[in-house]
């Protein structure tokens, strides 16, 4: 186990992406619409879900991580909550946002946000693919 002194512990970084895992699961689970259906009917859905929580469990060796790889780690938990509270989803010709949704508020028209929940999920992928690369170049360098 590599031991850097400073840090996010690695064990709190593995809590942290499994709660943003459930969080994102409960949100699009709430009330799952066309988007979300897709999303999970494909492979590359899920399995982009769980590649952070995967590399965090990975990154278990290490006690703690050093701001290069905790960085990737919270932007991509923050990502994918985002993405999943805030990306609309449609059924029946009713379009909402999830955490609109959960907050009780239900506009007329939901203003652009098709463009917000495209840009999130870009981002998140972004952001896994920043961790996936960070956390490559740090096993890479601790052998």
């Amino acid at each position: 186990m590599t031991d850097t002194g400073r840090g996010l512990p690695a064990r709190a970084n593995l809590g942290l992406q499994l709660v943003a895992l459930v969080a994102a699961i409960t949100l699009r689970a709430v009330r799952p619409g066309a988007v979300t259906e897709f999303l999970l009917v494909t492979v590359v859905g899920p399995l982009l879900a769980l590649v952070p929580a995967v590399l965090a469990v990975a990154a278990l060796r290490f006690r703690r991580l050093p701001a290069q790889l905790a960085v990737p780690f919270v932007v991509c938990a923050v990502a994918l909550v985002a993405a999943a509270a805030l990306a609309p989803d449609v059924a029946d010709g009713v379009r909402w946002v999830p955490v609109f949704d959960l907050l009780g508020v239900h506009p007329q028209r939901i203003i652009r946000m098709d463009i917000v929940g495209r840009v999130l999920a870009a981002g998140y992928v972004l952001a896994v693919t920043w961790t996936t690369v960070a956390f490559l170049r740090m096993r890479r360098s601790t052998r």
